[in-house]
């Protein structure tokens, strides 16, 4: 039951946040378009579809991340995590980190390119 509902309130979110219907008027408005689509209801159904096909990926994945410490312990008898909020604590950790890391590299090499 738990997975299931980690899906589904992720493609909720998902559908929420995003809002397919604003983006499809952002797309009409600064005249672009989606290859082989037309403006409107089409590109608004299309941008639903990938946003639903992307969030249930992602909520696969993000259940199977807050799952996966419970089945390995369970499996080798091993305590990897105390808890779920340990573990996304790391991963907001590691993301932001990676994160400044790109952002200070990308500005170094602005850095050179304007000494040049």
């Amino acid at each position: 039951l738990n997975l299931v509902l980690v899906v589904f309130f992720s493609s909720f979110y998902a559908l929420l946040v995003l809002k397919p219907k604003d983006l499809s008027e952002n797309l009409t408005k600064m005249a672009y378009n989606i290859p082989g689509l037309k403006q409107g209801n089409e590109t608004t159904r299309y941008l639903e579809q990938v946003i639903s096909r992307l969030a249930f990926m992602g909520g696969l994945f993000l259940a199977f991340l807050a799952f996966f410490p419970f089945i390995l312990g369970n499996l080798f008898n091993l305590t990897v995590f105390k808890n779920l909020t340990s573990l996304i604590i790391l991963i907001g950790v590691i993301t932001d980190v990676s994160s400044q890391i790109r952002g200070y590299l990308v500005s170094q090499n602005y850095e050179s390119f304007k000494k040049a």
